[in-house]
């Protein structure tokens, strides 16, 4: 889950203590399911789970990825065996193709 769209759902900031998160929990969901516990007990217990899973992300935070200095992006505008990454090929075919092979003796 999105840490922000997580804090959003929860009315929190992004960054926010754990205490500060169960305390707004407590007081804006579940007391509100409480009272809907006894008409439909399946949807409040996946509403919970669905809470404790945006707690969690709000806790967890988010991370960007960044790749390695090696990792980044070919710098040359041509380059042998560049070819197959300027233009994507397709991975099926309705066309034919043979490709011939010379076997030593």
């Amino acid at each position: 889950a999105d840490p922000a769209i997580a804090a959003r759902l929860l009315g929190v900031e992004e960054h926010c203590e754990a205490k500060a998160i169960k305390k707004v929990v407590e007081n804006n969901f579940h007391r509100p399911l409480s009272r809907l516990q006894t008409a439909c007990p399946r949807d409040v217990e996946r509403a919970l789970r669905t809470l404790d899973v945006a707690e969690e992300a709000v806790l967890r935070g988010t991370t960007l990825w960044v790749p390695a200095p090696a990792d980044e992006a070919l710098r040359v505008t041509r380059a042998l065996g560049c070819k197959d990454l300027k233009t994507p090929t397709a991975l099926l075919s309705a066309g034919l193709s043979a490709e011939v092979g010379e076997l030593e003796p």
